[in-house]
């Protein structure tokens, strides 16, 4: 049990939070993380609840017994969680069947779309109930299933809604205005979502960006977590393995995803981790512009007195990656380097000047670019620091995304073959294209 499965998905309106608190947002989606698989009632607590009630049902004793506790019971029967106690399941069932009273409602309801699962005989019991006393359900359940009277069915009701969401440019406003209050509740509405994405058409134009993005990630909620959220991220990016979408459309999916998951370069063991490898490796090509061109701005505001060398530089690199020859770019830089990125930064608020590694080996006043081209890893660097391409295998070959480089590591000695010096007639270009070839 989750901690979002506790608190009701209708119970109450939804609360909002200011659009400027990054920083809570991110502490929310740790806490959603670290307890996923935990709840503030434990499993012992409410059997322990269950315990106590089950003895009360051979002498029919119901002094002391609170309202509060049936209808914490009574959700949990409706969800399917006091299976080990079948007799009390059957006897709140049974009372649920008859009651008028709101809160045992509400819970049956919660209980209900909480334990939802296609075709199961609670789910189709509760769901019968249910509709027999729909007359008698609080106002803003009698809302929620009159608008979305689909969700009586406890066989394709989840399918069904999330045929509506489908034809929706605002699916998540939809089920709000509907009466759910968290469209990302687990149970039926994670049933619903889990259809919704995998009914989608690839995700092209603006417009489909758009839909998708407002659901996952609603404005003020900490909105979809795990592997639906992982899906959300793979269906941004899947189109665009063999190509790329317009510079616009390309900047709004980086935009996204970077303010949301942060660098997958970057953020270490986070959920990049399970995005699919071919959807991951777009996105690392996209960053990969935005690294050369912010490696060669920085070096050539440190090292202004060859401006001529870093044009020539910046105009071979960035065509191999228009090419498509140059797929992945990390950038480890020297101290100078690392202020002038954070000027930069300062200045612009341009992520792709925070994404870099540090270079502290003996060549202090070095920076490297680390650019992978197919099954080659390219180093470029500054200072004279001569172009190195690595095979697969190479036993001197960098790794990409590291935190530190130590140049001494990295460097061939003078006259091996995978490395040339930059000639002032430019033929080292050629070499570097022979090489990769």
């Amino acid at each position: 049990m989750t901690v979002r499965a506790f608190i009701p998905a209708f119970s109450g309106s939804i609360k909002r939070v200011p659009s400027n608190s990054g920083a809570f947002f991110k502490i929310c989606t740790e806490i959603a993380v670290a307890y996923q698989r935990k709840s503030t009632i434990s499993v012992q607590d409410i059997h322990n609840l269950a315990e106590s009630y089950t003895k009360r049902l051979p002498q029919n004793h119901w002094d002391g017994a609170t309202e509060a506790d049936v209808s914490i019971l009574l959700r949990a029967a409706c969800a399917g969680r006091l299976t080990p106690f079948r007799k009390l399941q059957k006897f709140l069932l049974q009372q649920a069947a008859r009651t008028s009273r709101s809160n045992l409602l509400s819970a049956m309801c919660e209980g209900y779309f909480e334990g939802w699962k296609e075709d199961d005989p609670l789910t189709v019991e509760v769901s019968g109930i249910m509709q027999d006393r729909a007359d008698k359900l609080p106002d803003h359940l009698a809302h929620l299933v009159g608008s979305l009277p689909e969700t009586f069915d406890p066989s394709a009701g989840a399918l069904k809604v999330a045929m509506r969401m489908a034809q929706d440019d605002d699916p998540f406003e939809m089920l709000i205005s509907c009466g759910f209050t968290d469209p990302h509740a687990i149970g039926f509405c994670t049933e619903a979502s889990r259809h919704f994405l995998t009914t989608l058409p690839p995700v092209r134009t603006r417009a489909d960006m758009d839909r998708l993005m407002r659901w996952c990630r609603p404005d003020g909620v900490l909105g979809l977590q795990g592997k639906q959220m992982i899906d959300v991220i793979n269906l941004l990016l899947r189109p665009w393995i063999s190509n790329n979408p317009a510079k616009t459309d390309q900047k709004y999916i980086i935009d996204f995803l970077m303010g949301h998951f942060e660098d997958p370069r970057i953020s270490g063991e986070h959920i990049w981790k399970d995005v699919d490898p071919d959807c991951r490796g777009v996105l690392l090509r996209w960053l990969a512009g935005d690294s050369i061109i912010a490696f060669m701005d920085i070096i050539s505001a440190v090292e202004h007195k060859n401006p001529e060398t870093w044009r020539m530089r910046r105009e071979f690199w960035t065509r191999l990656y228009d090419e498509g020859t140059v797929s992945e770019a990390w950038v480890a830089l020297h101290s100078d380097a690392v202020d002038e990125a954070q000027r930069r930064f300062d200045r612009t608020q341009d992520m792709s000047l925070k994404a870099y590694a540090k270079q502290s080996g003996k060549k202090r006043d070095t920076s490297l670019l680390i650019m992978r081209a197919g099954n080659n890893v390219i180093v470029e660097g500054s200072q004279n620091y001569r172009v190195h391409i690595f095979k697969e295998g190479a036993l001197q070959r960098p790794q990409l995304y590291l935190d530190v480089y130590e140049d001494e590591s990295i460097t061939l000695e003078q006259g091996n073959p995978n490395t040339r010096i930059h000639d002032i007639h430019g033929r080292w270009r050629e070499w570097v294209r022979g090489r990769l070839q």
